[in-house]
């Protein structure tokens, strides 16, 4: 009978433990990218959002009222200067807002904003639906949109500013948006 002799054990090495790390890396900020987009994002942006509409309704709405009995009847002309004025002399009001600058250019609504230290635009459109003066198609572009949807900010005020209208029996039935002029009809 023959012995054979036999080694000892060998562990395999492994060749692929950076490999491995870099996958396993790559999956948690996947992971991470994921996490803040779906959960973290939106939860932000409707806190931003209700501090904003709160503060704003608190300062400014308070004066709806009276600014709406105040418009003329019939079409009404709504110029990009007179928007601008109104920012201008209202600014430190509209914190966290550093500036901003309003466009009305053919069909959108395009304003340069300037929050935290840094610069976005945001764009929309104006329509009248059932009665209701409605924002078509927002859109923030620029890191304030990582944190904050437009929509969650438009939201209130656009409800806000179609049942102070209704308390007032004023009815639109047209909005439209030509160059450096809004013209509500």
């Amino acid at each position: 009978m023959t012995m054979r002799m036999q080694q000892p054990y060998r562990r395999k090495k492994r060749r692929n433990g950076c490999l491995t790390a870099g996958v396993l890396l790559i999956w948690v900020a996947v992971a991470l990218v994921l996490g803040y987009q779906f959960f973290v994002r939106p939860q932000v942006s409707r806190y931003v959002g209700r501090q904003v509409s709160e503060r704003v309704a608190q300062q400014d709405l308070a004066q709806l009222p009276t600014v709406i009995a105040a418009l003329p009847e019939g079409e009404l002309n709504i110029s990009a200067a007179q928007v601008n004025a109104y920012i201008d002399a209202n600014l430190a009001s509209l914190a966290p807002l550093d500036a901003a600058r309003i466009e009305f250019t053919d069909g959108a609504i395009a304003a340069d904003l300037q929050a935290f230290g840094v610069a976005s635009r945001a764009t929309m459109g104006l329509a009248v639906i059932n009665g209701r003066i409605v924002a078509v198609q927002p859109r923030l572009e620029g890191p304030l949109a990582q944190f904050i949807a437009l929509e969650d900010l438009i939201g209130p005020l656009e409800q806000t500013l179609n049942e102070q209208l209704a308390a007032q029996e004023r009815r639109y039935s047209e909005v439209i948006i030509g160059e450096d002029t809004i013209t509500l009809r």
